[in-house]
């Protein structure tokens, strides 16, 4: 069964649908669109959390992204907290780390 009056519609954008799919809330842009095989973890806006008393600081782990808050902060005066996996593909605005 069909919803009547769909049948001229488009295909979906199957590029947008996987970016979509993979950027997390706190990406500042699309997850893919940086450098291949680099991660969030590997940029310097990657904004790491403190590390638990006790836990190996070796382990990446998840952050925030600094262009995100600077985004947020300069159109709306403040920016939500969402941390990111480490593992994240990277976006546009990577910055690999010194």
């Amino acid at each position: 069964m069909s919803i009547v009056g769909t049948e001229h519609l488009t295909a979906p954008n199957l590029e947008l649908a996987l970016r979509q799919s993979v950027t997390m809330p706190g990406q500042a842009h699309w997850a893919g669109t940086g450098p291949a095989g680099k991660h969030c973890f590997n940029c310097v806006l990657f904004r790491q959390r403190k590390k638990e008393t006790g836990t190996d600081a070796d382990i990446p782990r998840e952050g925030r992204c600094r262009k995100f808050i600077s985004i947020n902060r300069a159109r709306h005066g403040s920016a939500p907290i969402l941390y990111i996996p480490p593992t994240t593909p990277s976006c546009v605005h990577f910055e690999p780390k010194p």
